[in-house]
């Protein structure tokens, strides 16, 4: 069997621009559907955390509808990920109340409820798959020995990171563990889960992103006051100490000269204020928004390690393949895993941090969208479906594949001085 596998397209959200929505994008992953009789959808293609669903949804339909025309006969696999983890949340819920209003449980509960009940995703599914097989797994699927998630449990183990800190708070609680080294599916969706239900439900209100963008550009300016007041205490303990030197040695040419050098790093300060508070500002949006992306892949790579081990995935001679940091990885060993490789999809969504020109050539060297893995015969192969748009190869990004925004105005800024 030959199966694609691609991830974090979020759809709908407003912190990124997934490219697929944009009819270049989805003409260059067409040819890629041809071949396969598997694609696997890994997780976050409908941003519902950052973006309202009436308005994913409705943004995914031309994908979709790619989808149905390529894949008749065929096969798709949707795993959800954090940003469209509700709808995981939701069968179980419905599952849970149809269970209480019939008044059963148990193995003859759960085949009622698949023959009776669809929620809203699988009616969703149902109308813009139409001739196409559909399965909905979660929180794994494999293909032979290729294990694939798509890897937000990793978020636990990112020293600092705010997943982190309530995941060993909620530890020492509860059931009494306090090591995150020995966590179950259980554990990790114990804290993921009240997490991504409140952004899910804070986006869906009236007025929730304008809510959300609110509270991450506070967030920003935050971070920008603070970095000044280092700034600031840092020169105005310059200024006494030059002051009272100046003072002692009276000599004026002197004064002059460590004046004008002062000016100079007075100036070179606030230059590197200016950019550092707009790199620190987006690198807060990026971490709050999508706390695994971003995340430097040998990071994240003993992070989902760690994830593997727990779980037990880690097992000699399976491909473990996961998404979530938009940064695809080929074949790469974790030391603590022995001989298992790892993947990562990559993503097919535009989301530099555009703080300085070094930010952004990291962004194009690590993170470029429009990668994915092919599975056959138990062996995974990396694509790039736009790597020739790629500026840091000489490539020209098509005018149709990014907004025509702020955000990309900065970029194409950038891309001129490469």
């Amino acid at each position: 069997m030959r199966a694609l596998v691609i991830s974090d397209l979020h759809f709908g959200a407003w912190t990124t621009d997934g490219v697929l929505a944009r009819p270049f994008a989805r003409e260059r992953l067409a040819p890629l559907l041809d071949d396969i009789d598997e694609l696997v959808l890994l997780g976050d293609v409908f941003d519902i955390q950052f973006g309202l669903m009436e308005g994913a949804f409705e943004e995914a339909e031309p994908f979709f509808d790619l989808l149905r025309d390529k894949l008749q006969g065929k096969r798709v696999v949707f795993t959800a990920g954090n940003h469209d983890h509700h709808v995981v949340v939701r069968m179980l819920r419905e599952y849970s109340e149809y269970t209480v209003a019939r008044g059963i449980n148990g193995d003859e509960a759960g085949r009622l409820f698949e023959r009776e009940h669809k929620n809203f995703a699988e009616l969703y599914f149902d109308r813009k798959l139409e001739g196409v097989e559909l399965e909905l797994a979660y929180p794994d699927y494999r293909i032979g020995q290729v294990h694939l998630c798509h890897g937000h449990y990793l978020d636990a183990h990112l020293q600092g990171s705010l997943a982190n800190r309530l995941l060993r708070r909620v530890l020492q609680t509860v059931g009494g563990r306090r090591q995150v080294e020995s966590m179950t599916i259980e554990d990790y969706e114990a804290v993921l889960m009240p997490m991504g239900e409140l952004l899910f439900t804070v986006a869906q209100m009236p007025g929730g992103t304008e809510t959300q963008r609110g509270l991450l550009e506070s967030f920003e300016r935050y971070a920008r006051v603070l970095r000044a007041l280092g700034i600031v205490q840092r020169e105005v303990r310059r200024v006494r100490s030059f002051l009272l030197e100046a003072w002692r040695n009276r000599g004026s040419d002197e004064i002059a000269d460590r004046g004008r050098s002062l000016t100079m790093t007075l100036q070179q300060a606030g230059a590197a204020l200016r950019e550092d508070a707009v790199e620190r500002g987006e690198s807060a949006l990026l971490q709050l928004a999508q706390p695994g992306s971003g995340t430097p892949a040998p990071v994240a790579l003993r992070a989902y390690g760690q994830v593997a081990r727990n779980l037990g995935w880690a097992t000699p001679g399976t491909s473990l393949v996961f998404g979530h940091t938009h940064q695809p990885l080929d074949g790469e060993f974790e030391p603590d895993c022995g001989p298992v490789r790892f993947w990562n999809t990559g993503s097919w969504t535009f989301q530099p941090t555009l703080g300085s020109k070094d930010a952004y050539r990291g962004y194009l060297e690590t993170a470029w969208p429009g990668t994915g893995l092919l599975v056959e015969d138990d062996t995974v192969r990396m694509i790039h479906a736009l790597h020739d748009q790629n500026p840091l190869h000489g490539g020209e990004p098509d005018p149709d594949l990014r907004r025509d925004d702020e955000h990309s105005r900065r970029a194409r800024e950038y891309e001129r001085s490469l």
